[in-house]
């Protein structure tokens, strides 16, 4: 019987979520489940911590961009980074990976060993959730002592256990345990219950909008993100905050956007038109997030001569003041994000006609050069378009 001045408990009875751990002895004989028992008792430990002391979600990297401009128009790229899983796993990922989202669909996944190539999709969905979870793969095999009186051939076994992760294609965004309030316990409310188990391994790392037609561009929303700030991060800020300082954003992105436009017939009419291209760049130093771009053009009323039409491409919204609005997600310093629209005569013009184009561009990343964020430009359309 174990005993203290608090209790009687009985050493026999194992309890859910106890753990265990070797106690080692002269001339003790070791066994495979003793040293399972060891490796595993600092582990679940450790998972144990995280799960309850720090929570799940993204520590830092494991931006999802669209891939460089030689892979597929579905697919996406994942960059290094670090997270914890709601079982309190670490996900590490030491270099960026690409993945082709085209194979994306229920059941979609990668394998923990190739973490670049899908398995097991069997469709194209129109938004998927691109999340990621602790795994394992075995490695480096070795040959085996026979198990019977070494007359029999040797056997090869993996000699480790290697830490991964896996990247899926999700239907829905994972259910999270709720949070204590910290304000409820400040005000009375109770003491700080521990949260509910989790019931899934995964950490979103966006939702994903694929093309609606081949060669056409993708939506990433990185919003349904969760995140979990380093010790070192709120420590800073606590401090900054104490003394009164306003931290300065570590983040930015120079957004810069241009405008052209090139005669354009309309195809089956013939009408006169002109295409106006939109290209937005990052100059850096860091990746822009959430970027939205939006257009203003000035259509000039000249009827009953003539009247026009804006014919915008798929990734056009409207604005309730008659402009265009467009979400491009994320962009990596150095690179560009092109878009654009049409506008079409549906009637004869007699004498040139110009329009005057107002171009925008934002994000939730701050900007130090503001200046290059709108492009104000004069296009004409001639009568002999």
């Amino acid at each position: 019987m174990c005993t203290n001045v608090f209790s009687l408990q009985e050493c026999s009875e194992t309890r859910p979520g106890q753990l265990e751990r070797v106690r080692f002895f002269p001339r003790m004989l070791l066994s495979v489940e003793d040293m399972v028992t060891e490796s595993d008792y600092f582990r679940k430990k450790l998972k144990r911590h995280n799960q309850y002391l720090h929570g799940a979600g993204i520590v830092c990297g494991l931006e999802v961009t669209p891939a460089p401009s030689l892979a597929p128009s579905t697919a996406v790229q994942i960059g290094g980074g670090y997270a914890l899983g709601p079982f309190g796993d670490e996900i590490f990922v030491g270099e960026p990976v690409i993945l082709d989202l085209a194979k994306c669909g229920p059941g979609a996944a990668t394998d923990p060993c190739e973490p670049n190539i899908i398995r097991g999709g069997n469709g194209v969905g129109a938004t998927v959730v691109v999340a990621i979870k602790f795994d394992e793969c075995f490695a480096r095999p070795v040959r085996a002592m026979p198990a019977g009186c070494a007359c029999e051939d040797e056997d090869c076994e993996y000699s480790r256990i290697r830490d991964s992760f896996q990247i899926s294609c999700l239907d829905h965004v994972p259910t999270t345990p709720t949070i204590p309030s910290l304000c409820d316990f400040i005000h009375g409310s109770g003491p700080l219950s521990c949260p509910a188990a989790p019931t899934e391994p995964w950490v979103v790392l966006a939702s994903v909008t694929l093309p609606a037609v081949p060669g056409g561009s993708m939506t990433i929303d990185t919003k349904v993100r969760s995140y979990i700030f380093s010790t070192a991060i709120m420590q800073d800020q606590l401090i900054k905050c104490c003394c009164g300082e306003q931290p300065e954003p570590t983040a930015k992105a120079d957004l810069q956007i241009t405008q052209d436009s090139i005669v354009q017939a309309e195809p089956g009419t013939g009408n006169p038109g002109l295409r106006f291209t939109l290209t937005v760049t990052n100059n850096g130093p860091s990746t822009a997030q959430d970027i939205v771009v939006t257009d203003q053009p000035d259509i000039p009323d000249i009827a009953p001569n003539a009247q026009f039409r804006l014919a915008p491409d798929a990734l056009w919204t409207g604005t309730p003041t008659g402009g265009l609005q467009a979400s491009l997600g994320p962009l990596n310093k150095g690179q560009t994000r092109k878009l654009g629209f049409s506008i079409f005569a549906t009637g004869s013009l007699s004498d040139p006609v110009t329009f005057n184009n107002t171009a925008r561009v934002e994000s939730s990343t701050p900007d130090p050069n503001p200046a290059n964020n709108t492009s104000v430009k004069s296009h004409t359309m001639s009568p002999n378009n």
